[in-house]
């Protein structure tokens, strides 16, 4: 009996042991240009709700699907492409729409179903000085509104439209809002 007892006793003492969770053992991968990365410089990256990884890059935005990566970039001669190479911030709004900004080209707006984007450079409601600008963070407010900051340009507020489809010009206002002067 007393042997028993001494053995529940150690069994008892022992059960937190089985109770605390093992480590997580965590694999890291290293991609690189050699795996289809356009560039091993990378300043944005961001998981999106269908699981792509996006990379942003001095050589464009990069999507990996886990096996293989699709580069988008920029071509003067087509405007429904990146704005510009250098990918500095990439943002999913709660819609599931894709923002990318850039250094010297403003914002994106990425079509998955095209597989196109429209630059902020077009857009009619913003001055042709502010239409190419260095983004420097993108965030969403509780109402949908997007707010893009810049380096040296101000912030941008975007009022996006409801649209399902992407209707940039007709779907999008802008207010730049900044502070002249002063250091308050």
């Amino acid at each position: 009996m007393r042997h028993s007892v001494s053995l529940i006793f150690l069994v008892f003492l022992s059960l937190p042991s089985w109770l605390i969770a093992q480590p997580h053992q965590y694999s890291f991968r290293h991609i690189s240009v050699d795996n289809g990365l356009s560039q091993n410089s990378v300043y944005a990256v961001l998981q999106d709700r269908k699981g792509f990884m996006w990379f942003g890059t001095k050589d464009g935005l990069n999507r990996y699907d886990g096996y293989t990566f699709t580069i988008f970039r920029n071509n003067s001669n087509d405007s429904t492409t990146l704005s510009d190479n250098f990918v500095t911030k990439l943002y999913e709004d709660k819609r599931g729409r894709l923002w990318v900004g850039t250094q010297n080209g403003g914002i994106n707006l990425f079509d998955r179903q095209r597989e196109i984007f429209y630059r902020s450079e077009f857009l009619t409601d913003l001055p042709e000085q502010f239409r190419r600008f260095n983004v420097t963070g993108i965030t969403e407010d509780p109402f949908g509104n997007l707010w893009v900051a810049s380096n040296g340009d101000g912030l941008f507020k975007f009022t996006v439209g409801q649209a399902d489809d992407v209707r940039w010009q007709d779907d999008v206002s802008i207010t730049r809002l900044y502070h002249k002067g002063g250091d308050n």
